[in-house]
This record gives C-alpha cells, structure tokens and sequence, in this order.
C-alpha cells in the first residue's frame, strides 16, 4: 500500500517541517472555498429570483396584472446581493479602501499597516454581526411584518450579521495571507 501512495505522487510528510505559508495554505484554500460556495449560491439565487420577479411583473403589465409582492422581494433581494457582493470584492481585492498611507511605505512597514488595516475591518465587520444581531432580535421581538410579503422582516434583516461574518473571515484571510504569503520572512516551520 506504501508502494502505491509514493508511486501515485503522494508521500507522507515523515516529520519533515511544513512551514507556516503551507498551512496558511492548506486552511485557508477551504476557508475560502467554502465562503466562494456561500457567495455564489446566494448571489446566483438572488440574482436568478429578481430577474425571474422583474420579467414576470413586466410581462404581466402589459396585460394590467400586477403583483404587489415582486418589487418588495426584489429589493429585499438587492440588498443580501450587496451585502454579500462585498465580500466577493474584498476577495477579489477590489474593495474600496483609502490606501495613501501603504503607498508611501515599503517592506515591513507596508506589511504592517496592511495588516493593521485589514483587521481593523475584520474588527469592524464582526461588530456589525453584533449590532446586526441585536437588530435582528429586536425585528423578531416586536414582531414586525413586511408590508407586501407578510414575511417577518428579521428575515430580511439577517443580511447584515451574515454580510459581516462572511466579510470579516475575508478580511482574517487577507491578514494571514499578508503575514504568510507576502512578508519578506517566512522562515518559522513547524513539525507535523
């Protein structure tokens, strides 16, 4: 059985050092993956479901049918696709983000206001899961409704804590990377 795992490629590691960037690595590949798969159904189904909405409602007005409930569902729907399209552009590193100061730097000094940066954000983000959350239990305590979809609004409103985790695990992954794949000194090793 050796034989066939050292003849496919695969060898055991045998104690030797997998440096820290591999572990980086080897967690964040899943972390990230599995965030992608989160960001992409969300989006795709949202997305998928406005249109879907917004063509029903136009073909149904030419014939002076109109639904109350499609432009409310789609706005609810635009703002989980913002929500959790901002996490797909801080992955991306497309996110808005005043960055004069890293300019100017170089070296460790650059890597350490990023770093600086990045969880300062992911700070951020995971405090607007705790105010999403409040926000979320005070919907569900006073029990309010949409006016057209007759839904409970902390449904709705669950964007926000769920934008934010997703938006702080990304920025968490932006720091490690920052740390692990681009710093200069990459030289501590661990034993497996």
């Amino acid at each position: 059985m050796d034989d066939k795992i050292q003849d496919s490629g695969h060898r055991k590691s045998q104690g030797k050092p997998l440096s820290l960037p591999a572990v980086y690595c080897l967690l964040s590949t899943g972390l990230d993956r599995a965030i992608h798969i989160v960001e992409t159904v969300v989006i795709f189904v949202a997305l998928g479901s406005m249109v879907g909405m917004i063509f029903t409602e136009v073909v149904l007005g030419f014939f002076r049918i109109h639904l109350t409930w499609t432009h409310e569902a789609s706005l609810y729907l635009m703002v989980w696709v913002t929500c959790v399209g901002a996490s797909v552009a801080v992955r991306g590193g497309e996110h808005m983000r005043i960055d004069v100061l890293v300019r100017l730097l170089r070296g460790r000094a650059k890597s350490g206001v990023a770093i600086l940066s990045f969880l300062l954000c992911s700070f951020f983000c995971f405090a607007a899961v705790k105010v999403g959350l409040d926000f979320v239990d005070k919907a569900r305590e006073f029990g309010e409704q949409s006016a057209a979809l007759k839904m409970p609004v902390w449904i709705m409103y669950t964007a926000l804590p769920a934008a934010g985790v997703l938006l702080g695990l990304r920025f968490l992954l932006k720091v490690m990377e920052e740390i692990f794949i681009k710093s200069t000194n990459n030289s501590v090793n661990i034993t497996t």
